[in-house]
Order: structure tokens, then sequence, then C-alpha cells
């Protein structure tokens, strides 16, 4: 089961999240060598996020919602979108959580 975590996100704002990837034992895993990737989609809409490792020793990547993607695209009641992400060593790929992404309308442009 994909753990679910549901983020919210501010028009506008820098929205950067923080991962750790742990194996079942609660131990970090060494992300060094693996591909870490997330995306949000809603319909034919796709934003990439962009994957920041931290500490890759100890598992802790960033990730942050491109605001370019985002500013100038939300409408009054917001936007919705359902996102994942990945790790993929070699020919393996698991996904670590997904979820729903909230967008709320910024006020002060």
């Amino acid at each position: 089961m994909v753990p679910q975590f549901d983020l919210e996100v501010y028009e506008g704002d820098t929205s950067v999240f923080t991962y750790q990837y742990k194996d079942f034992n609660k131990q970090p895993i060494d992300i060094t060598n693996l591909e870490i990737r997330g995306q949000a989609r809603r319909g034919s809409e796709v934003i990439n996020f962009i994957v920041t490792r931290f500490q890759p020793q100890q598992g802790i990547f960033y990730i942050e919602v491109p605001q370019t993607d985002i500013v100038g695209k939300v409408p009054e009641e917001g936007l919705e979108f359902k996102y994942d992400i990945q790790v993929k060593y070699n020919q393996l790929v698991r996904t670590l959580v997904a979820g729903t992404m909230r967008v709320t309308k910024q006020v002060t442009v």
C-alpha cells in the first residue's frame, strides 16, 4: 500500500516539501544512486517536481513545485491535482507517496 499524503500549495509561494526514504525497519536508505521523480497531474496538465538531494546518505530529499507551472493559472475556486513520488533503481520502481495536491489562488500579486 502506497502511503497517502495530501499537499497544500499556495499560488506564488515557494512550495518545498522534505521527504526521507526509509526501509521497512525505518532505517534511512542511501539515495545517492537512485533516480527520484515526481509529478502532479490534472487531466492533460502535468507538473514535474524539482527534486534536490539534501542528505543522500540519510535518504533525505526535497521536492519543489515550480511556480512557473502554477502562477496565473489558478481560478478563484483553486485547483486539485493527483501526484506521486517514485524512486527508480535499474528497472525497479517504487512509489513512495501519493495523494492530492491542492492549489489555492493567491490574493496579492
